[in-house]
C-alpha cells in the first residue's frame, strides 16, 4: 500500500520531469526489460563507463558464465549493450550503447526519485 501511494505521488509530481527529452515507448520497453532482472541491472551498471570482458563482469556479479552470457545476449539483442568484437569466440568486449546509456540514466533517475519519495 505504501509503495502504491509513493508511486502515485511520484507520477503526479515528477513523472514528466524525469528527463528533459521525450520519453518514447522504445525507451520504456527497454527500461522495463532491464528492471525485470536485478542481474541485467547490475550488469548494466558495471559496464556503464567501461569496456569489459565477461570474465571481468563475472567478478562483480554472482552469475555463472552461462547465465551471464544469456543476459549479455538478451541486452545485445535489444541494443542496450554491444559486443565490439563479435567475430571472436573468446575475449569478447562489451560496452553500453547510447540507447543503453539512456536506459540506465532513466533507471537511476527513477531510483533517485523513489528514494526521495520513501524518505519524505
Amino acid at each position: 500500500m505504501v509503495l502504491i501511494s509513493a508511486l502515485s505521488s511520484f507520477i503526479k509530481t515528477d513523472y514528466f520531469n524525469i528527463m528533459d527529452k521525450e520519453i518514447d515507448n522504445d525507451l520504456l520497453e527497454k527500461v522495463s526489460f532491464v528492471r525485470l532482472s536485478k542481474y541485467r541491472l547490475q550488469i548494466l551498471k558495471i559496464v556503464k563507463n567501461n569496456i569489459m570482458m565477461p570474465s571481468e563482469i563475472k567478478k562483480e556479479v554472482s552469475l555463472s558464465y552461462t547465465h551471464l552470457s544469456r543476459h549479455l545476449n538478451s541486452m545485445k539483442d535489444k541494443n542496450i549493450i554491444v559486443c565490439l568484437n563479435e567475430h571472436q569466440k573468446k575475449g569478447r568486449y562489451y560496452k553500453i550503447t547510447p540507447k543503453g546509456g539512456e536506459v540506465l540514466e532513466f533507471i537511476e533517475e527513477l531510483e533517485d526519485k523513489n528514494k526521495k519519495v520513501e524518505t519524505d
